[in-house]
């Protein structure tokens, strides 16, 4: 004899559903499995549906056993994608700090151009005047200029015969041994 007792009240029903056997639904299971008995239902035919609906629910086991490990799963790559995304958010701020420093580099160096540089010098520096390089350094409006090109303006100068190179007297020397500069009385 079938052991119908295996199955679940809502599996109990299908097979009683199936078979046109009428169930009350307020009744207890014993009492389901006893109007099932009494339908005269072949034993062979009772066996198939009973492993039919004990296949299922252990296909609907295995299923619930399988959602948690997908949802752990699902639950790791979402953890794996917020790190990626927090690191590319994170190079993201690196790489605007980047292209601003190189915009305001470029800036500069557009802005820095040895004619500005001599003209700023022009203007603070009288004919017949000495300035040691110091002094020259520490004018406020060749503050925001770089020394790589404030000492390239003084050589251009040098070059193009405007100042005058006078040895000493400055901390801070163009290279190496120029420390005062006297404009030229002809300089224009």
């Amino acid at each position: 004899m079938i052991d119908l007792s295996v199955l679940t009240i809502p599996y109990l029903e299908r097979l009683a559903d199936e078979c046109n056997i009428h169930l009350k639904s307020s009744s207890r299971k014993a009492e389901k499995i006893k109007t099932i008995r009494k339908a005269g239902i072949p034993e062979e035919k009772l066996r198939k549906l009973v492993e039919k609906y004990l296949e299922r629910k252990k296909k609907r086991k295995q299923l619930k056993e399988k959602i948690p490990s997908k949802i752990l799963n699902l639950e790791e790559r979402m953890i794996s994608l917020e790190q990626k995304l927090d690191l590319l958010v994170s190079k993201l701020g690196e790489i605007k700090k980047e292209k601003y420093i190189l915009s305001e580099i470029s800036t500069i160096s557009e802005q820095v151009q040895p004619t500005n540089i001599k003209d700023i010098i022009k203007a603070n520096i009288l004919p017949g005047e000495i300035i040691t390089v110091d002094k020259l350094i520490q004018l406020r409006e060749l503050q925001n200029f770089p020394l790589v090109s404030l000492e390239q303006a003084i050589i251009e100068l040098i070059e193009e015969k405007k100042v005058d190179v006078l040895e000493g007297g400055s901390i801070c020397k163009i290279r190496g041994n120029i420390g005062r500069l006297m404009r030229k009385e002809l300089y224009h």
